[in-house]
């Protein structure tokens, strides 16, 4: 949500330690944190990214040049692929300390989950919700994976 002309969005504070005193509102833009959405638009946006026409998603995980992380995951141009029998999982994470993110889509099992959280604690819940909502568990929800990622263990 924009104010006025100073550019600065409204949002949740976060609860924990790391983000403790920059209250509520940032205004400098940085790529890795500065796209401010809710979790109905992100929604709307994945919907539409997983129509067989979207232009910017190629239509298998073949076709997004992909690195094999593990037996069951790639990591695509920005997004993680985890490979299901039968079909792929397209998934992000964020983790700005105190709020961290997640979200997957399947285009084939035409499905998918986005959480926004305002909390330092989240990501161990991450598999716990999308076996929730999606029905199935996801490997590349899981706490311990995440961290693999986040330590960057597999660029070693």
């Amino acid at each position: 949500m924009t104010h006025g002309n100073s550019r600065r969005c409204d949002f949740a504070e976060g609860q924990g330690e790391r983000n403790e005193g920059l209250g509520k509102f940032w205004t400098e833009p940085f790529s890795a944190f500065s796209l401010y959405s809710s979790a109905a638009d992100l929604g709307r946006f994945l919907s539409q990214l997983m129509q067989a026409d979207c232009p910017f998603v190629a239509p298998s995980q073949k076709d997004w040049g992909s690195v094999p992380l593990t037996e069951f995951c790639s990591w695509g141009p920005g997004w993680g692929i985890e490979h299901g029998k039968g079909f792929d999982t397209f998934w992000h994470w964020g983790n700005l300390g105190d709020y961290q993110c997640f979200m997957a889509v399947s285009r084939e099992r035409e499905d998918g989950v986005v959480i926004l959280t305002n909390s330092g604690n989240a990501k161990p819940v991450f598999a716990e919700l999308t076996q929730h909502f999606l029905g199935r568990p996801l490997l590349c929800a899981e706490n311990r994976f995440l961290n693999r990622i986040e330590t960057h263990e597999f660029c070693r």
